[in-house]
């Protein structure tokens, strides 16, 4: 199994470019994607300032832990959304992730399953790992239609773990091992 580098490589997909994050990419535009209330519905990242911004983007710059990769139109260039591995045990092969699309023109066009798809595909086959764990809240029906397309299964439901619109809401997790993938 390998590390990530300091300079992850991007990937490609028929419609996507896949760039790891870095400081030119802390825009405005990025930022107010977490001012609108459907984009971080059921995230725990809700508004920022540029300075929390940059702060919560440092823990990608240079990991060897972390990994952040901006979803990008390959036609255009333009900044969609944004997909994640984080936490990675070098010991266990393990790390979650999760992928964001901000641009709300961008919903509903499979670019999500599309990045996600090939992040996983690199780091469970170029850097070896062996499992990768995910979330998604209850409610959020999209999110959990797109792991089982992917491959991922369900594994359990963590009963009252996250507050969304003025509840405590169950987040049901998901596990995908190398071999699982889905391939299509």
């Amino acid at each position: 199994m390998s590390e990530f580098t300091l300079n992850p490589p991007n990937l490609s997909t028929e419609r996507l470019r896949l760039i790891p994050l870095s400081e030119d990419d802390l825009t405005e535009r990025y930022r107010a994607w977490f001012d609108d209330l459907d984009v971080t519905r059921y995230l725990s990242t809700h508004a920022m300032t540029m300075d929390q911004l940059r702060e919560s983007a440092r823990r990608y710059l240079g990991s060897a832990t972390a990994l952040c990769y901006t979803i990008r139109l390959a036609t255009t260039g333009q900044h969609i959304g944004n997909v994640t591995v984080n936490h990675v045990d070098y010991l266990t092969g393990m790390a979650d992730s999760g992928v964001l699309i901000g641009e709300r023109a961008a919903w509903r066009h499979g670019y999500a399953l599309e990045a996600w798809r090939a992040c996983l595909r690199y780091v469970l086959t170029d850097v070896g790992l062996r499992k990768i764990i995910a979330g998604a809240v209850d409610q959020h029906h999209a999110s959990r239609r797109l792991m089982l397309k992917l491959g991922f299964r369900k594994e359990g439901v963590l009963r009252g773990e996250t507050w969304v619109e003025g509840r405590w809401c169950d987040v049901v997790r998901y596990g995908l091992f190398a071999q699982e993938i889905r391939r299509s």
